[in-house]
């Protein structure tokens, strides 16, 4: 597989709580992601 350097801009009809304005782990970002709540790039790689 091919990796390569991705650029994108955030964005969100509300501001971003504080407690998520850093970096999340991969399971963090899946388990918000099974509430409905999707931060981050997807798809994710290993």
């Amino acid at each position: 597989m091919e990796k390569g350097t991705v650029e994108y801009a955030l964005w969100s009809a509300e501001p971003s709580p504080d407690e998520y304005k850093r970096v999340l782990t991969d399971s963090e970002q899946e388990a918000l992601a099974k509430e409905g709540i999707i931060i981050g790039c997807y798809p994710l790689f290993d």
